[in-house]
C-alpha cells in the first residue's frame, strides 16, 4: 500500500488530475449505477409482489366462491333430504358428490358443531390418493349429517397461470405442512407427500399474510405472496409464488444495459478527463519551463496567456517576477563591479531578497573601504617593517662590525711587530666574519636555498645560542629527501625566526622548543616557550606578530596564538597540495 502511494505520489501532475477526475467519475458513475440498479429492483420487485398478490386474492376469491356453492347446495339438499328425486338428480352434480350421509344421534351431541352451521374438514391426508377431499358436517337438532366431495375444480383454479410466467404457480398447504394441490413441477407426486416447511408457510399459520423472498418446498429461491385461508373451519395457507430468476430477469437486462451505458460514460470521461488534464498541465509546464531556466540562472522571457482566469493571472505574476529577477541581476552586476552609490527599491514591505541584496551591497561596500583601510595598513607596516629592518641592520653593522674594523684599523696603524700581533689580527678578523655571517643569516641564509629548511633551522639556531644560557629543543619529522616549497620554506623560516627572536626579547624565556612536522600534503610548524606570555584579548599584535599572521594567510594557512602567564604557543598549518 505504502509503495502503491508512493508511485502515486511520484505521478506526473497530467496524470494524476487524470486519476482523480477518472476515479470521482468511476465512483459517480458506480453509485449512480447501483442506485438505479437497487430502485429497479425494489421497484420490479414490488410490481411483482402486487402482481403475485393480486392473483392469490383473485384464486382465493373463486375457491370461497366455490366452497360458497357447495355450502349452499348442501343446505338446499338437506331441505330435501326426504325427496329421493332430487337427490339423484344432485348425485350426478360435477361440484358434490355424495358418497354417504351418517347420522349418528351419539357422534352428532358429542361435536363441538354449531347448530345450522356447516362445518368443513379436509381430509385428503386420510384419503392419500393426491386429490383434495372435504367433509362438510351439519347439525340439524340432535342429528348431524357428513357429506363427501372431492373439489377437482379447485386444482383447476390453481392451475390457471395466466401472468404466472414460466415458473410461477399458486399452491395450497394444509396445516399439517403438506401440500394440498398438484405442484406443477412434481405433477406425478401425490401431494401431500410433499412437505412445505418454509417460512412463508409458518407465517401464515401464524395468522399472518404478506410477501417475501424465500427458500420454497423445491429448496429454490422464490418471490412468495402468501395468506392464510379460513373458511368454516377449513385452515389452508394460499401462496402464489414465482422462481427469483425469473422474476428477475428484466432487472438483469437492465443492468446489463446500465453496465453498457456507464462503460461508455466512462470511457467519455476518460476521453475528456485526459483532454482537460493536457489544458490544466500546459501552462503549467510552460510555468515550469521558465522557472528552471530562471533557477539556472538564465535569462528568459514569459508568454503571454490570453485568458484572465486564475492561470492568467499566474503568468502575470511569473511576468512580474522574471521582470524583478532582471532588475535583481543587473543590481548584481552593478554590484559585482563595485557600484555601491544606490540600494535597489524594495517591491514590499517584507521583500527579504531585495533587503538582503542591500543589506550584501552594504557589506561589501563596508568590507571594501576596511580592505583598503588594511591594504594602507599593511603598506605602512610594510615600510616601516622595512625602516626597522634596515635599522636593526644599521645598529648591527654600528654595534659589531663597526667597532671590530675600528680595532682592526688601529690594531694595523700601532702594530710595531708584525710577527708579534698577527695572531691577534687573525683572531679579530675571524670575529668580524663571524658577524658578517650572523647578518647574512638574519637577512637571507643560503642553506635554505641549499640544503633546505631544517638545515636553515638548525644552523640560525646553532648561531643565535651559541652563546646563550636558554635552552632550545628542536625537533623535525621531516625525511632527507623532503623538499616543501622554497617559497613555503622560507616563510616558515621567518616565521619561526620571528617567534624565537621574540620569546628571548620579550618573553624572559628560559626554554624555547620548536618542532616542525611534513605531512602527505601539509607542513605543521610548534613553537612554544615558557615566557611570561601576555592577554591576547588586551594586548595589541606588534608587527612582528602581524607580519607572521599575515604571511600564514598568504598561503590559506591555519594560524593559532595561544599566550598566558605559563608562556606562548604558536602553531602553523599550511597545506602543500597545491604547490609544486
Amino acid at each position: 500500500m505504502k509503495s502503491l502511494l508512493t508511485s502515486i505520489r511520484n505521478l506526473k501532475i497530467g496524470y494524476k488530475i487524470a486519476l482523480i477526475l477518472n476515479a470521482f467519475a468511476l465512483i459517480l458513475i458506480g453509485v449512480v449505477s447501483i442506485v438505479h440498479i437497487l430502485q429497479f429492483k425494489e421497484a420490479l420487485q414490488n410490481r411483482i409482489f402486487l402482481q403475485l398478490s393480486s392473483i392469490r386474492h383473485l384464486k382465493t376469491i373463486q375457491i370461497t366462491n366455490l366452497l360458497d356453492g357447495h355450502v349452499h347446495e348442501i343446505e338446499r339438499m338437506l331441505s330435501h333430504i326426504d325427496n329421493e328425486e332430487y337427490l339423484d338428480a344432485l348425485a350426478a352434480d360435477e361440484f358434490v358428490h355424495i358418497d354417504s350421509i351418517v347420522m349418528e344421534q351419539e357422534m352428532a351431541t358429542s361435536q363441538p358443531y354449531h347448530p345450522d352451521s356447516v362445518r368443513i374438514t379436509d381430509i385428503s391426508q386420510e384419503v392419500g390418493d393426491g386429490k383434495i377431499h372435504l367433509a362438510y358436517s351439519l347439525q340439524e337438532g340432535y342429528m348431524r349429517y357428513t357429506f363427501y366431495s372431492t373439489p377437482v375444480r379447485i386444482q383447476q383454479i390453481l392451475f390457471e397461470r395466466t401472468g404466472m410466467g414460466a415458473t410461477g404457480e399458486t399452491y395450497i398447504v394444509g396445516e399439517d405442512q403438506l401440500l394440498r394441490t398438484v405442484s406443477r413441477f412434481f405433477p406425478d407426486s401425490v401431494p401431500t407427500k410433499i412437505h412445505s416447511a418454509t417460512s412463508a408457510v409458518h407465517a401464515a399459520l401464524a395468522n399472518k399474510q404478506g410477501t417475501t423472498i424465500h427458500l420454497d418446498y423445491r429448496g429454490k429461491e422464490v418471490l412468495s405472496s402468501f395468506a392464510p385461508f379460513h373458511y368454516k373451519g377449513l385452515n389452508w395457507v394460499v401462496l402464489s409464488e414465482i422462481d427469483k430468476v425469473e422474476a428477475l430477469q428484466p432487472m438483469r437486462q437492465m443492468e446489463l444495459q446500465i453496465y453498457g451505458l456507464s462503460v461508455l460514460i466512462f470511457i467519455g470521461v476518460l476521453l475528456g478527463s485526459n483532454f482537460l488534464a493536457q489544458l490544466i498541465v500546459k501552462p503549467i509546464l510552460k510555468v515550469q519551463t521558465v522557472l528552471h531556466k530562471i533557477s539556472m540562472g538564465e535569462k528568459t522571457q514569459v508568454e503571454r496567456w490570453k485568458s484572465k482566469d486564475e492561470i492568467g493571472n499566474l503568468f502575470d505574476t511569473l511576468e512580474t517576477f522574471v521582470e524583478a529577477s532582471d532588475r535583481i541581476i543587473a543590481f548584481a552586476h552593478q554590484i559585482a563591479l563595485g557600484t555601491f552609490d544606490r540600494d535597489m527599491p524594495m517591491r514590499g514591505e517584507k521583500d527579504a531578497l531585495v533587503s538582503a541584496l542591500n543589506h550584501m551591497k552594504n557589506q561589501l561596500q563596508e568590507l571594501k573601504e576596511r580592505e583598503h583601510a588594511l591594504l594602507l595598513k599593511n603598506q605602512r607596516q610594510l615600510v616601516a617593517g622595512e625602516e626597522k629592518e634596515r635599522a636593526r641592520l644599521s645598529r648591527e653593522l654600528h654595534d659589531s662590525i663597526g667597532p671590530l674594523l675600528t680595532n682592526l684599523k688601529l690594531l694595523v696603524e700601532q702594530n710595531t711587530n708584525p710577527t708579534q700581533s698577527q695572531p691577534e689580527l687573525v683572531a679579530l678578523i675571524r670575529h668580524i666574519i663571524e658577524e658578517v655571517r650572523k647578518i647574512s643569516v638574519n637577512l637571507m641564509p643560503s642553506v635554505l636555498k641549499d640544503f633546505g629548511l631544517v638545515a636553515a633551522i638548525e644552523n640560525f639556531l646553532n648561531l643565535q645560542f651559541a652563546a646563550s644560557t636558554v635552552k632550545i629543543t628542536f625537533q623535525s619529522s621531516m625525511e632527507p629527501g623532503s623538499h616543501i616549497p622554497h617559497e613555503i620554506a622560507l616563510n616558515l623560516f621567518r616565521i619561526i625566526q620571528e617567534a624565537v627572536n621574540n620569546a628571548l626579547k620579550y618573553a624572559d624565556a628560559s626554554e624555547i622548543k620548536v618542532s616542525v612536522t611534513e605531512f602527505e600534503n601539509q607542513v605543521n610548524v610548534f613553537i612554544q616557550d615558557n615566557g611570561t606570555g601576555f592577554d591576547t584579548t588586551r594586548v595589541q599584535l606588534g608587527n612582528g606578530l602581524l607580519n607572521m599572521k599575515e604571511r600564514v594567510h598568504m598561503f590559506n594557512g591555519l594560524w593559532d596564538l595561544q599566550s598566558d602567564e605559563n608562556g606562548t604557543t604558536i602553531e602553523v598549518e599550511i597545506s602543500t597540495q597545491n604547490y609544486t
